[in-house]
């Protein structure tokens, strides 16, 4: 190869690797460029992070309070109010009631109108087990309320309780008792469903069978 042929073929790959590189920085400087340009909301311009703080400030955990009482207890009128006789299955007259004692209409009635314990009032003991804890919370929550012997049986809304028919009376009274004597509105629509119930079993000569669901 002649000289003049080697310069010429020196400078070509010069300018050819000069190329490459203004080509790559050029390449290496669109990818460092944020979509729609660094003043975008991609950005990271001083007015970018103002963007990026103001939309983190719009975004807040959504803060859920739970309130009232799980469960609820469904009131079913049955000659036999057990649960040996409910599990069987209705029949007869035996039939739900349409009416349902919420969680909230309980806690009205007992722990607020009548000043029942709650469960926290009532720990369990370290070596305790369920049932034993049970018995004991129980027998508090009957001792708070000695002129409503009845209505004290209904302790939780998570258990089977039945009057019988010859009962039936005996609640109705400690509910009329009580609604004379409460202007909660939860308590009284507590007391309403009691009473309507009541009334339903009377005259059908039947028992109440409280079922929780």
């Amino acid at each position: 190869m002649s000289l003049s042929k080697a310069l010429k073929f020196s400078l070509l790959v010069i300018m050819l690797a000069t190329l490459g590189v203004g080509q790559r920085k050029a390449m290496d400087e669109r990818k460092t460029v944020p979509l729609l340009g660094k003043e975008g909301p991609f950005g990271e311009t001083s007015g970018s992070s103002q963007q990026k703080e103001a939309a983190s400030a719009k975004v807040r955990p959504i803060s859920i309070t739970t309130s009232g009482i799980a469960g609820s207890l469904a009131i079913h009128m049955m000659r036999d109010p057990s649960f040996s006789s409910f599990s069987r299955g209705l029949s007869g007259a035996d039939r739900y009631l349409g009416l349902r004692l919420t969680g909230d209409e309980w806690g009205a009635l007992f722990l607020i109108t009548l000043g029942c314990p709650d469960v926290t009032d009532v720990p369990r003991l370290a070596d305790e087990d369920r049932d034993e804890w049970e018995r004991r919370y129980s027998l508090r929550f009957q001792e708070a309320i000695p002129d409503f012997p009845t209505l004290a049986r209904v302790w939780d809304v998570f258990i089977y309780v039945g009057f019988k028919p010859e009962e039936i009376g005996k609640l109705r009274n400690e509910c009329r008792r009580i609604q004379s004597n409460t202007s909660d509105e939860k308590t009284r629509l507590a007391l309403t469903k009691l009473l309507r119930a009541c009334d339903e079993a009377s005259n059908h000569q039947s028992g109440l069978l409280f079922v929780p669901d």
